[in-house]
């Protein structure tokens, strides 16, 4: 009988507290891990784009990224400017593509809009070459092009309008055709610490083991032993929802 009451109590505590985060991805590592925000469109947030454009990424998987992608990021609100001390937020997003090296296709303040946004990814195309330097495309530095910061750096905050931003990085990746230097990625990618940087990693092509071994270690969260945060599959059908859900778990000052 107290084992029948024990159970009846604890999964009334469980319920009352997991129900709120049904949005989770249900397989997630971390599934008992309280969400920080669901809201999108009030985050503060940096999004820097990292898109495998080699020829094994293929026409068709870029197609899906750039429909995925405008899903996802038409539930934030893209810009430049904000005013925090207005209530006013906003999210940054820059795209890098990498095939051999890699490349910045646009800075911050090349997207104001989701139609910005939906024109850059358009004009992507498919290399003609295998090679996937990730490494290169994690060495480039998207410049903070505020209008009052002249310089193209990103210095520390000084005021309301300054305030730090955290960074997700989101990978979307189908090969590493270089091992000798991609081998180095974790020296140059940022720490998936969840407050001032996230590493998202997508893998569309989960049967190569050197590329999902990267990414799994890219995605491992720092403070736990081999638990991997927002590591997700390219033919996921939840996907749009998996990476709409790690976007907003980023911590801010303002959150």
């Amino acid at each position: 009988m107290w084992s029948k009451l024990l159970a009846i109590v604890s999964l009334a505590v469980f319920s009352s507290w997991a129900l709120p985060m049904l949005d989770r991805p249900a397989n997630h590592a971390l599934s008992a891990r309280p969400e920080c925000s669901t809201n999108a469109s009030a985050a503060w947030v940096d999004v820097v784009l990292l898109i495998d454009t080699s020829s094994n990424m293929g026409s068709a998987n870029l197609r899906k990224i750039s429909t995925v992608i405008s899903l996802v990021m038409s539930k934030f609100t893209i810009g430049n400017r904000a005013n925090i001390s207005a209530g006013e937020h906003n999210t940054r997003v820059a795209v890098i593509t990498y095939d051999h090296i890699a490349r910045i296709v646009a800075n911050f303040t090349d997207i104001n809009s989701l139609g910005d946004l939906s024109t850059v990814l358009n004009n992507i195309q498919v290399s003609n070459t295998a090679d996937a330097n990730l490494y290169d495309a994690f060495e480039q530095q998207v410049k903070c092009t505020e209008p009052y910061f002249t310089n193209g750096s990103c210095p520390v905050p000084t005021a309301d309008l300054d305030i730090d931003r955290p960074t997700a990085y989101v990978v979307f990746a189908s090969n590493l055709d270089s091992p000798a230097i991609n081998r180095y990625i974790s020296d140059v990618a940022p720490t998936n610490d969840g407050v001032t940087s996230t590493v998202i990693t997508i893998n569309f092509n989960h049967l190569d083991d050197y590329l999902t071994a990267v990414l799994n270690d890219l995605s491992v969260y720092p403070f736990l032993t081999n638990v991997t945060m927002y590591n997700f599959l390219g033919n996921s059908n939840s996907l749009a929802n998996d990476l709409s859900w790690a976007l907003t778990q980023g911590k801010s000052p303002i959150s």
